[in-house]
């Protein structure tokens, strides 16, 4: 019952809700946690997803500092039991670092950003979806900064790294 739950939340919330739909979305995510939590435990990682998911609504509706909150303590216990480089941790610092930006807390989220992209590429490569996911957020946040010099040469060092890819040759993106 909690995986068709999670999954529509998600489906409500691609829709860009608004109102009582976000409700639907936060209800959706609710249900989910609270059965997961009874069954699964506090630290399962499905429990966690319905969780991080809880911190979503809570971006959406524009409640950054709990958002953050809650993304924190997602990390935290995904920490107990994955590596550091692992996708889950990684999408867990992009949302913490999303809360961060919209609270105007830029250079804590920019280094974030930068940190998560620097780990996945080395264990992801560049093509990778959710690192590219990553870049676009460090991009868009650098707009909203009008950091014109940051935009280049974070474009240019983009652009190398997917050339490189593109030819199959070793890179090392630390």
């Amino acid at each position: 019952v909690a995986f068709p739950l999670n999954t529509l939340g998600h489906a409500i919330l691609k829709s860009k809700p608004e109102g009582e739909r976000l409700e639907q979305a936060a209800e959706c995510f609710q249900r989910a946690y609270d059965i997961r939590y009874r069954r699964l435990g506090e630290n399962h990682p499905e429990t966690l997803r319905s969780k991080y998911s809880l911190g979503m609504i809570h971006e959406e509706r524009g409640d950054y500092p709990e958002a953050e909150r809650i993304q924190r303590e997602v990390l935290q216990q995904r920490r107990g039991f994955l590596e550091e480089d692992h996708i889950d941790i990684l999408h867990s610092l992009n949302y913490v670092a999303r809360a961060l930006e919209r609270q105007e807390r830029f250079a804590e989220a920019a280094d974030i950003y930068r940190d998560i992209i620097t780990r996945g590429r080395a264990r992801f490569g560049v093509t990778q979806p959710s690192i590219q996911w990553f870049h676009e957020n460090l991009l868009s946040l650098l707009r909203r900064q009008d950091d014109q010099e940051g935009i280049r040469a974070h474009y240019v060092d983009y652009l190398d790294q997917l050339d490189a890819a593109s030819r199959g040759l070793e890179v090392d993106y630390r």
